[in-house]
């Protein structure tokens, strides 16, 4: 099953990015993995965040420098 349809499946339909009984799945141990990464998977797609999480996208744009010839400076009289 697709991501995306794995997510139409879930309860994210009501706004519960949480589980289908609303609790949150705790990695604590190998046991959990599954569990825990469909449930990161799916919040991470409905928050519009998966391509980044991917790497597909950076998260935040790289800063620009400031350009000082841009800016005009008043000299003091």
């Amino acid at each position: 099953m697709e991501l995306y349809q794995l997510v139409q499946s879930t309860s994210l339909q009501s706004n519960n990015i949480a589980t289908q009984n609303d609790k949150p799945v705790l990695l604590a141990s190998t046991g959990d993995w599954e569990s825990w990464n469909l449930q990161f998977q799916a919040q991470a797609v409905a928050g519009w965040l998966w391509s980044q999480v991917q790497g597909v996208f950076p998260f935040l744009n790289e800063p620009v420098a400031p350009n000082p010839a841009r800016h005009k400076h008043k000299t003091p009289s």
